[in-house]
């Protein structure tokens, strides 16, 4: 099956190439093929994917794959959408762990985008639709992030298309997102709008003029927050490069780049938590790492299925106090 052969030859090449831990658009290739093979079936394809490798391209893959040439008229629209109210929710037969449920949620923002032909502002309150739960579960900043990212980072040809008469120019960005009314909303534009400046990005400058943008802490921090992660995925998840960077950046920032930093090593991969340890410890060294570990720490019952062995095995990796408190 392909989750078993596939990706195994994804850990295979991983074995012997130390630079292709970063795989999401690789298996955006794999999960298109199978759910070619099986399109009725796509939610079981869905399930399948393994959520410990590749950064959830195949959960990501698997909604394009399923929706890319779906632009419904309204009629049909919310009958596809509550359709998809609970493809994200755990069930007998997929129990995940809380990263692969956000990472689904981040998916449907895609989905939503070829569902509306990307309408934003449609997306948008089908994100509100099937995001915000009845239980006070809230999926719905990842839900909009995704929307967004489908709007500025168009990777196949058909997503190309979708936005090419939508997508705001660079000078354009700042009032497009202002057009927003809902905070989350309009931040979450900015920030995705990285990708239209990715090659003035890859330094602690370039970070702190891009962020520059947001005038309250609430926003300042989530747009350092996502600028770490997206930064450590623009360097191929290098750490040394990404430490330089974090030692270059304002001080008030420097413990959230470590810790950010650690934290998307894991979550691009599960395999990587020794390596997230190691540049904790680097951060202790420069005292700066206690939250770095208690984040890792953390994230044992976020990226793995709590009690599993996977947990355990992470967990493992940890230092003695760490250790427990993440088996905990």
């Amino acid at each position: 099956n392909f989750h078993g052969k596939r990706f195994s030859d994804h850990r295979l090449i991983q074995s012997k190439d130390d630079g292709f831990w970063y795989c999401h658009v690789a298996s955006h290739v794999i999960v298109a093929k199978e759910i070619d093979r099986d399109p009725v079936n796509w939610k079981k394809v869905l399930i399948r994917c393994p959520g410990d490798m590749c950064s959830d391209g195949c959960i990501h893959g698997a909604f394009q794959e399923r929706f890319k040439t779906d632009v419904l008229p309204e009629v049909e629209l919310m009958g596809v959408v509550n359709e998809l109210k609970d493809v994200c929710d755990p069930r007998p037969d997929w129990q995940p762990p809380v990263k692969d449920t956000f990472s689904c949620y981040h998916g449907l923002g895609h989905t939503s985008m070829y569902l509306t032909g990307a309408n934003v502002d449609k997306s948008t309150e089908i994100c509100k639709t099937v995001a915000i739960k009845s239980d006070g579960r809230n999926y719905l900043q990842t839900c909009v992030e995704g929307i967004f990212m489908q709007l500025y980072q168009p990777r196949e040809p058909e997503d190309i298309a979708l936005v090419k008469a939508v997508v705001p120019k660079v000078s354009e960005i700042d009032r497009y997102c202002a057009r927003f009314s809902d905070n989350l909303v309009s931040s979450a534009c900015f920030r995705e709008s990285w990708a239209l400046h990715s090659e003035d990005l890859v330094s602690s400058q370039g970070i702190v003029n891009f962020c520059s943008h947001f005038k309250n802490q609430s926003d300042l921090g989530s747009c350092y927050d996502k600028m770490f992660g997206t930064i450590m995925t623009l360097l191929n998840l290098n750490v040394p490069k990404m430490e330089k960077i974090c030692q270059e950046i304002p001080l008030d920032y420097k413990t959230m780049c470590f810790t950010v930093s650690a934290a998307r090593l894991v979550t691009a991969d599960q395999s990587l938590i020794a390596r997230a340890v190691k540049l904790c410890q680097d951060a202790e060294a420069l005292g700066l790492g206690q939250d770095c570990l208690a984040r890792l720490s953390e994230y044992g019952s976020y990226v793995e299925k709590p009690t599993s062995n996977d947990a355990k095995n992470y967990c493992a990796e940890l230092p003695n106090d760490w250790r427990n408190r993440c088996l905990k």
